[in-house]
């Protein structure tokens, strides 16, 4: 009779044990994958989706990374790192959706707050900058220039295409060029979308490559900018060229 009993219990065991092996195994690395997908492609509430996984631990640190790719919060609203939970970030997040705004430009949400957040770069040249991440930087820049355009403030979206155009990397050309193609530019009023078109060419010339030569050729056609300031840059551009093929 024991011996019996033994047998049911091993094999209630054995039961068990095979349900828990093949119990299905979440796929948290697909989930994130289509979460990046629609914070990419500025779907608001895929912000919502990221932040009730800041509790899983073992993706904890994929989570952190994917905001810090995608958003610009100040601290004083929502402070993320390894302290942050998941309901700490979904309390922000419904209290502030509807401050919480995407710009295509940067690629990146941000809110209302965004020009409240303090940094050195706002009185001083970004080369001179101690320690600064220039990637962080351009994702600010180019934030605050969506929200100057939408608010019509063109003096300040000048200002941070100069500031951008110093910033001689890769990332630093892309949102130049999407910016010489955004809508808001080349439709502004008055002198000033002459203005910002021809600041745009100037901060394109900084980068010797084909894109940028093409992407000034396009605003000239286009009647953009005038023939005389589209040639010296152009020459700028040539000649750049011509020098590193010798």
């Amino acid at each position: 009779m024991n011996k019996q009993i033994g047998l049911l219990v091993f094999f209630l065991m054995l039961g068990t044990l095979t349900v828990a092996q093949h119990k299905p195994h979440f796929d948290y690395d697909k989930l994130l994958t289509r979460i990046d997908l629609s914070l990419r492609k500025g779907n608001k509430k895929a912000l919502r989706d990221l932040g009730t996984l800041l509790d899983v631990s073992d993706y904890k640190e994929k989570v952190l990374h994917l905001f810090k790719e995608n958003v610009i919060f100040p601290d004083r609203e929502i402070s993320l790192n390894g302290q942050t939970t998941k309901q700490q970030f979904l309390d922000f997040y419904y209290s502030e959706e509807n401050n919480i705004y995407f710009s295509p430009t940067a690629h990146v949400f941000y809110t209302e707050g965004l020009e409240n957040i303090s940094v050195d770069y706002k009185i001083q040249p970004i080369r001179s900058l101690p320690n600064s991440n220039e990637a962080s930087t351009l994702r600010i820049k180019s934030a605050d220039i969506y929200k100057s355009l939408s608010k019509g403030q063109y003096e300040l979206v000048l200002q941070e295409i100069s500031d951008i155009a110093l910033i001689e990397n890769q990332e630093a050309f892309e949102i130049l060029k999407k910016l010489s193609e955004e809508k808001m530019i080349l439709r502004a009023k008055g002198e000033y979308r002459k203005q910002l078109s021809m600041a745009l060419v100037r901060a394109l010339s900084n980068f010797p490559n084909e894109l940028s030569l093409t992407r000034i050729l396009e605003l000239l056609e286009e009647g953009h900018i005038p023939s005389p300031a589209a040639q010296k840059y152009l020459t700028i551009l040539t000649n750049v060229n011509l020098s590193h093929q010798e």
